[in-house]
């Protein structure tokens, strides 16, 4: 995902209401194009672009469509690059549980194997992944992402404890977790919470390990500000090739 940010004044008090999305309609390449306007309490414009194409305004509760749209003509330089950059990347396939089909962990490749058993397990060996299965076996894909999400703890748990110390942020940081995002690979709040991509288990130790330090940075600055990118260069002066290799 990308993201443009605008800082901006409120207009006027805020509203109540804590969060509202609605889908509008503005002019653009002499056709119609949907867009989401998000408001919700925040100070600042900003324009996310995903990498379904999907193009989201989040604003400040007090504003509406006709700021929106007004904000999306001024930055359609960026929106056409953006756009015509995520169109060139390679759409995700999904994920085929089934004997034959390729499975990547940790950028190595196997091929899946599902046999019969008398308890289920699942099991690398060599260039296989073997999935046991018994007759009492339900939710497949449920119980392999539990298995991702254990691999992946470890090999994230054991990034981040290195560099933590490393980078004297031990104390910034009060949690991680992984999960499903749909939009990022990492994330991390005001409150020290390190969220993590659970698709990287599909990535070289290399890219994980660039992530970490990437979100372990935010712990000192929250935004992309060329602080942050000191920061991230100080600790992983080859970010920019493991950017390229997500």
């Amino acid at each position: 995902m990308f993201t443009f940010f605008r800082r901006t004044k409120q207009k006027r008090t805020q509203p109540t209401t804590q969060r509202i999305s609605t889908q509008h309609i503005f002019d653009w390449r002499d056709q119609k194009t949907v867009f989401t306007l998000t408001r919700s309490f925040r100070r600042k414009l900003s324009l996310q672009v995903y990498p379904d194409l999907k193009i989201v305004v989040r604003a400040p509760l007090t504003y509406n469509s006709t700021d929106a749209i007004l904000f999306l003509e001024k930055h359609q330089i960026w929106l056409e690059k953006t756009l015509t950059r995520l169109a060139a990347y390679p759409q995700k396939k999904e994920k085929i549980i089934a004997t034959g089909e390729k499975y990547l962990y940790l950028g190595k490749p196997l091929t899946i194997d599902i046999v019969d058993g008398l308890k289920f397990n699942i099991a690398i060996d060599h260039d296989t992944l073997r999935i046991t299965k018994t007759q009492k076996t339900k939710n497949l894909d449920k119980k392999i992402m539990l298995w991702e999400k254990a691999q992946l703890s470890i090999v994230i748990q054991q990034l981040t404890e290195k560099w933590a110390i490393q980078m004297q942020a031990q104390h910034r940081m009060q949690e991680v977790r992984i999960k499903k995002m749909k939009s990022r690979w990492g994330s991390c709040n005001n409150r020290g919470v390190l969220t993590f991509n659970l698709d990287l288990i599909e990535r070289r130790e290399a890219v994980i390990e660039y992530i970490v330090i990437h979100e372990l940075c935010h712990l000192f600055e929250l935004n992309h500000s060329t602080r942050f990118y000191a920061i991230l260069t100080k600790y992983c002066p080859q970010w920019r090739e493991l950017k390229k290799a997500l």
